[in-house]
């Protein structure tokens, strides 16, 4: 079906790219409304001139009859069979540049028996043709398809090596956590200030010593034993520096055996 406006044909396609408003019409007409909604979207590219609305038009021109209301319209297009427009919702507004409406194209077969075609509606004096649920469902799932196309092209790019043993084995590294490792460099200055190492049993053995031995007469002068800074091969070890610990405690008390005069021979 072709249709022509302004002596040009127009391609029986899809709008829904296509939104028009005149003006100049609702400068001199006013806003829209319930009666008038139709005549104003007759002048559109979205209207069919063969369409039981303009046969029903052109009738009451020639003959004289007034203009219609939109109910009395709507009856006397069932009588025909054919292509009819209705309008199915209608929200006038005051303003020039409000309101809304829904205009519905069908096909009708009979007095009661009619399938909708197409859905229309004019907002803010615009009108624009509404997607079907076909086309919008087609373009949901063309979209979906080719985020998923790009994702397994991505995928197939990235794809590990055959392994006889595993074979194809993706290696998934894990996330850190950033709570715990956050935690963890929070809590350690203050484990570092606050907590004292005891020491252990060799580093308590070469802690500073100072031992005196008992005062005699005839003992020797006090012994002072003083860690040195850097650790002798002696000190090291524990059970050699609690011997020469014990010999030392004990020196004062020695007393070397009486000599032993040699027999002549």
């Amino acid at each position: 079906m072709t249709s022509t406006i302004a002596g040009l044909p127009i391609p029986d396609s899809d709008l829904c790219h296509v939104q028009w408003r005149s003006l100049a019409w609702i400068l001199e007409h006013g806003p829209l409304t319930e009666s008038n909604a139709i005549d104003y979207f007759a002048l559109s590219p979205f209207y069919d001139r063969k369409s039981t609305n303009q046969v029903l038009r052109m009738q009451s021109m020639f003959s004289g009859q007034p203009k219609m209301d939109p109910a009395s319209e709507q009856e006397a297009l069932r009588r025909f069979i054919g292509i009819e427009y209705a309008l199915v919702l209608s929200r006038p507004e005051p303003d020039r540049e409000g309101g809304l409406f829904i205009i519905e194209k069908r096909e009708r077969k009979g007095y009661d028996e009619y399938y909708p075609i197409a859905s229309y509606y004019i907002l803010k004096t615009s009108i624009y043709q509404a997607p079907s649920l076909y086309a919008t469902l087609s373009a949901r799932v063309l979209t979906s398809l080719s985020a998923l196309q790009r994702l397994l092209e991505l995928a197939r790019q990235h794809k590990p090596t055959y392994d006889p043993r595993h074979s194809y084995a993706w290696k998934i590294k894990e996330k850190p956590e950033e709570n715990t490792v956050d935690k963890q460099s929070t809590d350690q200055p203050t484990t570092e200030s606050t907590t004292e190492v005891e020491p252990t049993t060799q580093e308590s053995d070469r802690m500073d010593i100072d031992m005196t031995a008992p005062e005699k007469p005839d003992g020797p002068a006090k012994t002072t034993l003083k860690k040195k800074n850097h650790d002798t091969p002696e000190l090291s070890n524990p059970i050699l520096f609690r011997a020469l610990q014990n010999t030392i405690t004990n020196f004062p008390a020695f007393k070397p055996p009486p000599a032993v005069e040699a027999v002549p021979e």
